[in-house]
């Protein structure tokens, strides 16, 4: 296979991996705070460069936008890719650890979106003082503690039931369609 094939490969396994993401979560909409979406863009962090992964969550996130509008979540999936690679040659293959790591994201994602609030607040917010802009972030943060519980969760156990067999899956699969013979 010629250099050209191959790296349009590439780009076809990135709008599928983003398009898998894309159907995932639409198939969890209906479940409050359970998605996998963050599953699956670890499991490509691990098996894919950290520019093609970022260009996955990246896709995806444009998609999201288009789909349901703008949110704070925005810089969120982009954040998780890069926070994966920091950390994939520490965990390597251990699930175990990759569901800590998943649930850890569950959990601080609602402190994550009070980020962008947090960071225009006072854009928006003309003639309040900077405390009420602490207090509305720290308000915000305890009052999505229990979803973030439950995001946590399902994070983790998606992660731990799936996790392993999912990445064994998709590198095989990944392997074999970057090595076929277009003849």
């Amino acid at each position: 296979m010629n250099k050209e094939m191959y790296l349009v490969r590439r780009l076809v396994l990135i709008a599928i991996c983003a398009s898998i993401i894309i159907v995932g979560k639409l198939i969890f909409l209906s479940i409050p705070n359970v998605e996998v979406v963050t599953f699956f863009l670890i499991i490509f962090s691990l098996i894919f460069s950290v520019k093609e992964a970022l260009a996955i969550a990246i896709i995806y996130t444009i998609v999201e936008i288009y789909m349901f509008s703008f949110s704070e979540q925005f810089y969120i999936w982009s954040l998780i890719v890069i926070a994966t690679n920091l950390v994939k040659k520490i965990f390597k293959e251990n699930f175990q650890l990759w569901a800590i790591y998943s649930g850890f994201f569950g959990l601080i994602f609602g402190t994550l979106c009070a980020i962008p609030f947090f960071l225009f607040y006072e854009y928006f917010a003309q003639n309040i003082p900077k405390e009420t802009g602490r207090l509305t972030m720290l308000a915000y943060i305890l009052k999505g503690l229990p979803f973030d519980a439950i995001h946590m969760v399902g994070n983790y156990f998606i992660m731990l039931l799936l996790g392993e067999y999912v990445y064994k899956l998709f590198k095989k699969l990944t392997k074999q369609f970057l090595l076929e013979r277009g003849d």
